[in-house]
């Protein structure tokens, strides 16, 4: 039985496996999820939509506004734990590599792209306050079990939820839980476009 006992975790194994591989991760998908929520059918709904479609401004830039602002804070969120996990490893007496945390911050910053701007998409499409978020949860659900099909698994950069994690791919090394290789840059900007 001491065969399969686990071997000691690094300090930047912790921090991988506690924010970029799991609760971390799942909360950053869940408010982008909730950043993209919301829009002028669901003002609407709500009987406010005449308030803004009053003010001095055309419903093009309204839209354009809204969805630059949120991918705003969806970059802010990316980039959370590349201000907060290094300045304060140092307080428990660690280190973690600044340039890990912002080489995760650029890949949160293009996957969060895509879960915002699916669930914006549906909040400009459907009126229901929640009918975006109801929509894009279990959609995410169904794309997540998709990519467990045997022969979409040799196509490793279609998941998105590996490239947040660098999980099984070639730009992160599973024994040191370090970004390693150069980054997907071509699916990046594809997430990011």
């Amino acid at each position: 039985w001491l065969d399969h006992a686990d071997q000691p975790i690094t300090y930047i194994g912790f921090i991988w496996k506690a924010v970029y591989d799991s609760f971390g991760r799942d909360l950053f998908v869940i408010l982008c999820i909730i950043m993209g929520t919301g829009g002028l059918l669901q003002e609407k709904a709500h009987g406010t939509v005449g308030f803004t479609l009053a003010l001095p401004v055309g419903r093009r830039h309204i839209i354009f506004t809204r969805a630059w602002v949120g991918y705003l804070g969806v970059v802010a969120m990316a980039f959370t734990p590349a201000a907060i996990v290094p300045f304060t490893s140092h307080y428990v007496g660690q280190v973690y590599p600044l340039r890990q945390a912002l080489g995760y911050g650029l890949i949160w910053a293009c996957c969060g792209a895509v879960f915002y701007s699916f669930t914006l998409l549906l909040a400009h499409l459907t009126e229901g306050e929640y009918t975006a978020t109801l929509v894009a949860v279990p959609s995410l659900m169904v794309y997540g079990l998709m990519m467990s099909i045997p022969w979409l698994e040799h196509f490793p950069m279609l998941n998105i939820f590996s490239i947040l994690t660098g999980e099984d791919l070639y730009f992160f090394d599973e024994s040191k839980h370090l970004l390693v290789g150069p980054m997907p840059w071509i699916a990046l900007l594809v997430m990011l476009l």
